[in-house]
């Protein structure tokens, strides 16, 4: 019979470390800018599913109904820095969906909503110590109409005219965040719809999109919470794209 020390016992005990477990770490807190946001009202349900603790920031806060333990609904506006800072506490990964609600009626020669936005929350941010920033813009930014086509020209030409301030205000704000010096990744998904997942999502980073593809919020907002808690496009800009084409008159 092999015998076996109580020394020797003892000795392997040391080796093999104590008997206990690494507790897993909870996800990280989300800070969500505009949370009344199409995007958001599909994110943040999921966000909480996945066990994060949600700051939603909203101008009208009492138009998100949602309500949750973990859910926490502040009121603020990205002109208004102070209102940012104290949406913050220092620890949160930062998700911004704001923007503007326009219909196909509307004109948008100028504005700036984007870089005054985004320079409140950058700075917000800097003040309170928060690192990490998704910020979306949309793949409009890519490309500006400098000239009014005729009228004859394809519709999303005309579109983009239409409202060449929000996509020109975007591509300033992206500038600001490219020289935020915060871990940031750009969002530029494509057109989004109000339709059921399609799981067609693709991305193309540092480079331009395929122009007016549709996406939907629910597969957008999957995508950003997939990607919250990693690194992995940090300090680039993603397109977000699907192989449906989008048609005016027909599915837009």
């Amino acid at each position: 019979m092999k015998r076996t020390s109580i020394s020797g016992l003892f000795l392997g005990l040391l080796v093999l470390g104590p008997w206990h477990t690494t507790a897993p770490q909870p996800p990280a807190p989300i800070v969500v800018i505009g949370a009344t946001a199409r995007t958001a009202e599909q994110f943040i349900p999921l966000a909480l599913e996945q066990g994060h603790r949600v700051i939603g920031l909203a101008r009208r806060p009492e138009a998100v109904t949602l309500e949750h333990e973990r859910l926490t609904v502040v009121e603020g506006d990205v002109y208004d820095r102070a209102s940012l800072e104290a949406a913050l506490s220092g620890t949160e990964i930062v998700v911004s969906l704001f923007g503007p609600r326009i219909t196909m009626a509307d004109e948008v020669p100028e504005m700036d909503l984007y870089s005054a936005g985004y320079t409140n929350l950058i700075a917000a941010m800097r003040a309170k110590g928060n690192t990490r920033l998704f910020a979306t813009t949309s793949t409009g930014a890519q490309k500006t109409v400098e000239k009014k086509p005729a009228p004859d020209a394809p519709r999303h030409d005309q579109w983009l005219w239409q409202v060449r301030g929000i996509y020109q205000d975007m591509q300033r704000a992206e500038k600001i965040v490219r020289g935020s010096g915060l871990d940031f990744t750009i969002l530029r998904p494509s057109q989004l719809m109000p339709e059921p997942p399609r799981d067609d999502l693709k991305v193309i980073v540092d480079a331009d999109a395929p122009h007016f593809t549709l996406i939907t919020y629910t597969d957008f907002a999957a995508w950003i919470l997939d990607e919250v808690q990693s690194d992995q496009y940090a300090g680039h800009v993603v397109g977000i794209y699907s192989d449906r084409t989008l048609q005016y008159g027909v599915n837009f």
